[in-house]
């Protein structure tokens, strides 16, 4: 583990946690559900999956769904209140 943790830079733990959550990442901003994504990258529930993503990003996984439904529409237009 030393090896591991040396060469990339974290515990293997800790490694594998950030790549669900942007693993997740990835699929709330395709329009999936928070238990959707979840479920597809290995969490128990959605409920641990929100708080380890609210503790990566400061912000609850909820604002990246909004994110990716407003992108395709301009700023004056959007009224998701992120």
């Amino acid at each position: 583990m030393d090896t591991f943790t040396n060469t990339v830079g974290q515990p293997p733990a800790a490694y594998l946690t950030d790549w669900r959550l942007a693993l997740g990442r990835t699929h709330l901003r395709s329009g999936r559900s928070v238990k959707a994504a979840a479920a597809a990258v290995g969490f128990g529930s959605a409920e641990a999956f929100s708080r380890s993503f609210g503790r990566k990003h400061g912000y609850p996984p909820s604002r990246e769904t909004f994110k990716s439904k407003c992108s395709a529409v301009s700023k004056n237009q959007c009224d998701c209140r992120h």
